[in-house]
């Protein structure tokens, strides 16, 4: 009977394939950190649960600024008003240089992604820039 429930379950496991490509993180971050963001990148489709303190921040940034260089495209990174003055400091900290505020391109972004429309990005939100082609967006609600 256990054997038959331990092949029943092996019938429901999923494998997707990796989408994303290889890199090799900066030195900066630990080799905990390396190895996380190592994977998300090539996976390609991740989610980071690290814990207070663990280094979220710099791990996003370096992933964001691996995925702008590699597509030639900005990224956009949403966070909650509280993080991001702590997201810029640590772009700084780490010699990842501000970006200009294009709102515009905010925009662009978000109503080609369906998240919401222009007139909704411009009454709920403060774009703060972050490193080159990457930038954040701060929810006030």
């Amino acid at each position: 009977m256990k054997q038959d429930y331990l092949e029943f379950l092996a019938t429901k496991r999923s494998y997707i394939a990796d989408a994303g490509f290889n890199y090799d993180p900066p030195e900066f971050l630990y080799d905990f950190q390396r190895i996380i963001v190592r994977r998300a990148l090539r996976v390609g489709r991740f989610a980071i649960f690290a814990d207070c303190g663990l280094g979220k921040t710099p791990m996003q940034l370096v992933w964001a600024d691996a995925v702008s260089r590699r597509m030639q495209r900005p990224v956009l990174i949403l966070t909650p008003l509280a993080v991001s003055e702590q997201t810029r400091r640590e772009g700084n900290k780490f010699s990842m240089t501000p970006a200009p505020n294009d709102l515009a391109e905010i925009i662009n972004h978000a109503e080609f992604l369906g998240i919401m429309s222009g007139k909704e990005v411009k009454s709920l939100t403060v774009v703060k820039p972050m490193m080159k082609n990457t930038y954040v967006h701060s929810n006030l609600m």
